[in-house]
């Protein structure tokens, strides 16, 4: 995912600990955009007979792979882009 998103973060510190917490949110078009670009990822390694890999239509890709399986590699990498951001601009020093 090479775009910026613009992500809404909200950074709670933890009462006796080093952790904090991190709440963040995406607007509903921006990952609807995170989504097709998942499916076009996603897309370059399925077979679907008929096809060449990488080249079969969205629909037929996206019933093959399943929704559920798409919306959460999708959330996956809106979260792990989202959470690089949120660190660089508070300028945390994570951990883990």
């Amino acid at each position: 995912m090479a775009s910026h998103h613009s992500y809404k973060a909200e950074i709670k510190e933890l009462k006796e600990s080093s952790e904090i917490e991190i709440e963040s949110s995406i607007e509903a078009s921006e990952f609807d955009q995170v989504i097709a670009d998942t499916l076009s990822e996603l897309k370059k390694d399925v077979t679907i007979p008929g096809f060449r890999k990488g080249s079969a239509p969205d629909k037929i890709v996206r019933e093959k792979i399943g929704d559920a399986a798409l919306l959460t590699e999708a959330a996956e990498n809106a979260i792990g882009h989202a959470y690089m951001h949120i660190l660089q601009e508070k300028k945390i020093d994570a951990i883990g």
